[in-house]
């Protein structure tokens, strides 16, 4: 595996992949929530609960990890 120079991975990739894994369990839930006809009050606050966990996930899948150099090379 090559350093990649500044910018290049800084997230763990196996971290990602698990979040991936995480984030599709999630919006299976969250779909399977959202489809499900006359809802109670109770199977809103859980769409709601799967809502956020969904988000929650999707944020750490797309993380890239920070960010080492603003400036292009060679401008000052």
């Amino acid at each position: 595996k090559k350093g990649g120079g500044k910018n290049a991975q800084h997230k763990n990739q196996k971290a990602k992949e698990s979040a991936q894994g995480e984030y599709e369990k999630a919006n299976a839930e969250y779909n399977r929530l959202k489809s499900k006809p006359n809802k109670t009050p109770q199977d809103k606050k859980d769409l709601k609960k799967a809502e956020n966990q969904r988000n929650h996930w999707k944020k750490k899948a797309d993380e890239t990890g920070e960010n080492h150099s603003q400036k292009a090379k060679g401008s000052n």
